[in-house]
Protein backbone atom coordinates (compact mmCIF):
# COMPACT_ATOMS: atom_id res chain seq x y z
CA UNK A 1 0.00 0.00 0.00
CA UNK A 2 2.84 2.41 0.81
CA UNK A 3 4.56 1.70 -2.52
CA UNK A 4 1.30 2.19 -4.44
CA UNK A 5 0.69 5.50 -2.66
CA UNK A 6 4.20 6.79 -3.40
CA UNK A 7 3.93 5.82 -7.05
CA UNK A 8 0.58 7.62 -7.24
CA UNK A 9 2.09 10.98 -6.29
CA UNK A 10 2.24 13.42 -9.23
CA UNK A 11 5.90 14.08 -8.41
CA UNK A 12 6.70 10.38 -8.84
CA UNK A 13 5.66 10.41 -12.48
CA UNK A 14 7.70 13.58 -13.13
CA UNK A 15 10.80 12.45 -11.24
CA UNK A 16 13.88 11.27 -13.12
CA UNK A 17 15.76 10.66 -9.87
CA UNK A 18 14.52 9.07 -6.65
CA UNK A 19 16.63 9.10 -3.49
CA UNK A 20 15.92 6.24 -1.10
CA UNK A 21 17.17 5.00 2.22
CA UNK A 22 18.58 1.59 3.01
CA UNK A 23 16.13 0.08 5.49
CA UNK A 24 17.19 -1.01 8.93
CA UNK A 25 15.25 -3.88 10.43
CA UNK A 26 12.70 -1.60 12.16
CA UNK A 27 12.05 0.54 9.06
CA UNK A 28 9.61 0.02 6.20
CA UNK A 29 11.36 -2.09 3.55
CA UNK A 30 11.47 -0.32 0.19
CA UNK A 31 12.90 -2.92 -2.18
CA UNK A 32 9.71 -2.98 -4.26
CA UNK A 33 9.83 0.79 -4.66
CA UNK A 34 13.48 0.61 -5.77
CA UNK A 35 12.71 -2.08 -8.34
CA UNK A 36 9.74 -0.15 -9.69
CA UNK A 37 11.77 3.05 -10.01
CA UNK A 38 14.50 1.21 -11.90
CA UNK A 39 11.92 -0.57 -14.09
CA UNK A 40 10.46 2.83 -14.97
CA UNK A 41 13.89 4.08 -16.04
CA UNK A 42 14.38 6.38 -13.08
CA UNK A 43 17.79 6.80 -11.51
CA UNK A 44 17.96 5.63 -7.91
CA UNK A 45 20.28 7.07 -5.31
CA UNK A 46 21.16 5.41 -2.03
CA UNK A 47 23.07 7.05 0.83
CA UNK A 48 26.52 6.57 2.26
CA UNK A 49 27.46 8.22 5.54
CA UNK A 50 30.56 10.38 5.22
CA UNK A 51 31.39 12.23 8.44
CA UNK A 52 28.21 14.15 9.29
CA UNK A 53 26.92 14.07 5.70
CA UNK A 54 24.84 11.76 3.56
CA UNK A 55 26.34 11.30 0.11
CA UNK A 56 23.98 9.67 -2.40
CA UNK A 57 25.39 7.32 -5.01
CA UNK A 58 23.62 5.91 -8.02
CA UNK A 59 22.48 2.34 -7.51
CA UNK A 60 23.97 0.21 -10.24
CA UNK A 61 22.80 -3.25 -9.30
CA UNK A 62 21.14 -5.36 -6.68
CA UNK A 63 20.92 -3.61 -3.34
CA UNK A 64 21.52 -6.94 -1.57
CA UNK A 65 25.09 -6.89 -2.89
CA UNK A 66 25.92 -3.69 -1.02
CA UNK A 67 28.14 -4.27 2.02
CA UNK A 68 26.86 -3.63 5.53
CA UNK A 69 28.78 -0.68 6.95
CA UNK A 70 28.02 2.27 9.25
CA UNK A 71 25.39 1.54 11.93
CA UNK A 72 24.74 -1.87 10.34
CA UNK A 73 23.22 -0.31 7.20
CA UNK A 74 23.98 -1.39 3.65
CA UNK A 75 25.92 1.37 1.90
CA UNK A 76 27.23 1.88 -1.61
CA UNK A 77 30.94 1.91 -2.21
CA UNK A 78 32.45 5.37 -2.63
CA UNK A 79 33.59 4.32 -6.11
CA UNK A 80 29.99 4.34 -7.40
CA UNK A 81 28.97 7.57 -9.15
CA UNK A 82 28.02 10.32 -6.72
CA UNK A 83 24.73 12.04 -7.50
CA UNK A 84 24.90 15.76 -8.26
CA UNK A 85 21.69 17.01 -6.66
CA UNK A 86 21.98 20.49 -8.20
CA UNK A 87 22.31 19.04 -11.70
CA UNK A 88 19.30 16.72 -11.36
CA UNK A 89 17.08 19.32 -9.73
CA UNK A 90 17.23 21.54 -12.83
CA UNK A 91 14.99 19.25 -14.87
CA UNK A 92 12.49 17.65 -12.48
CA UNK A 93 11.61 17.27 -8.82
CA UNK A 94 13.72 14.79 -6.89
CA UNK A 95 11.53 12.47 -4.87
CA UNK A 96 13.31 11.68 -1.61
CA UNK A 97 11.98 8.83 0.50
CA UNK A 98 12.91 9.38 4.13
CA UNK A 99 12.75 6.96 7.06
CA UNK A 100 11.70 7.92 10.55
CA UNK A 101 10.97 6.48 13.95
CA UNK A 102 7.80 8.58 14.04
CA UNK A 103 6.04 11.36 12.12
CA UNK A 104 3.18 13.69 12.90
CA UNK A 105 0.37 15.18 10.81
CA UNK A 106 2.43 18.32 10.19
CA UNK A 107 5.23 16.35 8.56
CA UNK A 108 7.57 16.58 11.53
CA UNK A 109 9.90 13.63 11.79
CA UNK A 110 11.64 11.90 14.64
CA UNK A 111 14.83 10.32 13.34
CA UNK A 112 17.47 8.32 15.11
CA UNK A 113 19.15 11.36 16.63
CA UNK A 114 22.26 11.82 14.49
CA UNK A 115 20.80 14.46 12.15
CA UNK A 116 22.13 13.02 8.88
CA UNK A 117 18.84 13.42 7.01
CA UNK A 118 18.04 16.84 8.47
CA UNK A 119 21.44 18.18 7.37
CA UNK A 120 21.03 16.73 3.87
CA UNK A 121 17.39 17.82 3.50
CA UNK A 122 18.13 21.36 4.69
CA UNK A 123 21.07 21.71 2.29
CA UNK A 124 18.96 20.73 -0.74
CA UNK A 125 15.53 21.85 0.46
CA UNK A 126 14.25 23.50 -2.71
CA UNK A 127 15.26 20.57 -4.95
CA UNK A 128 13.63 17.77 -2.96
CA UNK A 129 10.11 16.48 -2.54
CA UNK A 130 10.32 14.83 0.86
CA UNK A 131 8.23 11.72 1.48
CA UNK A 132 8.33 10.24 4.97
CA UNK A 133 7.15 6.65 5.17
CA UNK A 134 6.22 4.57 8.18
CA UNK A 135 3.65 2.18 9.54
CA UNK A 136 0.48 3.95 10.59
CA UNK A 137 1.18 3.25 14.25
CA UNK A 138 4.22 5.58 13.96
CA UNK A 139 2.08 8.61 13.04
CA UNK A 140 1.62 10.55 16.25
CA UNK A 141 -0.37 13.65 17.15
CA UNK A 142 2.81 15.63 17.83
CA UNK A 143 6.47 14.95 17.22
CA UNK A 144 8.78 17.45 18.93
CA UNK A 145 10.51 19.61 16.32
CA UNK A 146 13.52 21.86 16.71
CA UNK A 147 14.59 24.71 14.43
CA UNK A 148 17.05 22.51 12.50
CA UNK A 149 14.51 19.72 11.84
CA UNK A 150 13.17 19.49 8.29
CA UNK A 151 9.51 18.57 7.82
CA UNK A 152 8.21 16.21 5.14
CA UNK A 153 5.99 17.23 2.24
CA UNK A 154 4.07 13.96 2.61
CA UNK A 155 3.80 11.31 5.27
CA UNK A 156 2.63 7.98 3.88
CA UNK A 157 1.62 4.88 5.80
CA UNK A 158 -0.19 1.73 4.77
CA UNK A 159 -3.49 3.43 5.72
CA UNK A 160 -3.17 7.07 4.72
CA UNK A 161 -1.43 9.84 2.84
CA UNK A 162 -0.90 13.11 4.67
CA UNK A 163 0.12 16.06 2.55
CA UNK A 164 1.83 18.90 4.37
CA UNK A 165 3.76 21.96 3.38
CA UNK A 166 2.46 24.90 1.37
CA UNK A 167 5.54 25.00 -0.86
CA UNK A 168 4.46 22.13 -3.09
CA UNK A 169 3.70 22.58 -6.78
CA UNK A 170 0.23 24.11 -6.97
CA UNK A 171 -0.72 21.72 -9.78
CA UNK A 172 -0.68 18.82 -7.32
CA UNK A 173 -4.12 17.92 -6.00
CA UNK A 174 -4.60 18.20 -2.25
CA UNK A 175 -4.73 14.82 -0.55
Amino acid sequence: MIATSIMGLPEWSKAELVLMYMAMRSEVPIGAIMRRALDEGKRVGVPRICGQDLIFHELSGDVENLPVRTFGIREPDSSLPEIDIDFWSRSAPIVTIVPGVAFDRNGNRLGRGRGFYDIFLARHSSALRRVGICLDSAILDIVPAESHDVAMDWVISELRIIRTGPRLDSSVNRM
